[in-house]
């Protein structure tokens, strides 16, 4: 069912193509993400679907009380698990989250604070190759051989 939406419109196969560029979307990431965003119509930004979906931390401070950031239980859970699980998977094949998560890691960080960050990442690049119209790509940037992740400028 999901395939033939993606056979009726043009705009939404190439945009389905661009976000399963980013290593770690599938394609049940990717479907939800379009569905959620209405074919990135319903968000300006990718900060704003990061609000929606639950991953941005915000403030609880009322005058002298100062608490830590915590990100809001309201949010579209469903988009929630899907990235969630996306963000458990890289953090196991994919070297630059892996490598992201380890220093995170060694630095002290709770663990639901990297999945956080790297959910929020994931949303942040796929805005980011859809509004550019640009596929994810890897390349190597460094002689010991460790790969990033770039937009392809071509």
């Amino acid at each position: 069912m999901m395939k033939s939406l993606l056979e009726k419109s043009a705009e939404m196969k190439e945009n389905y193509s661009l976000a399963t560029s980013v290593v770690g979307i599938s394609f049940v990431n990717a479907m939800a993400i379009i569905i959620v965003t209405e074919n990135f119509t319903r968000f300006t930004s990718a900060r704003e679907l990061a609000c929606y979906s639950g991953t941005v931390p915000f403030h609880n401070d009322s005058g002298k009380i100062k608490d830590r950031c915590h990100i809001s239980r309201i949010a579209n859970i469903k988009i929630k698990v899907l990235l969630t699980e996306a963000a458990q998977c890289a953090m196991v094949y994919d070297a630059e989250l892996r490598d992201y998560a380890e220093r995170k890691l060694k630095q002290g960080k709770d663990k639901r604070l990297i999945i956080n960050n790297i959910r929020n990442k994931f949303i942040l690049r796929v805005f980011s190759v859809v509004r550019n119209k640009r596929s994810y790509i890897r390349e190597k940037s460094d002689e010991n051989g460790l790969e990033s992740m770039n937009v392809n400028m071509n």
